[in-house]
């Protein structure tokens, strides 16, 4: 992640509530996860660079589709 071009480390207070700890696979490369909700803080911020690099796709069950539909009308 980058905030106005300013790479921001894994571990900073960029990410906010929400962003599980960083993990890693022990050569160098890091990541973090999110709970759905990670907060990202960037005060003052004016250009947010983030890279996606794994998604998933997830089973909803009947409840909770009716649920989110009747959230988002």
């Amino acid at each position: 992640m980058t905030v106005n071009g300013v790479p921001r480390a894994l571990a900073s207070e960029t990410f906010g509530d929400g962003w599980h700890r960083v993990e890693s696979d022990g050569n160098g490369t890091g990541w973090r996860w999110t709970d759905g909700g990670g907060d990202v803080r960037v005060a003052g911020g004016r250009v947010l660079d983030i890279e996606i690099s794994q998604t998933g796709r997830y089973w909803l069950d009947a409840c909770d589709s009716a649920a989110a539909a009747t959230a988002a009308a």
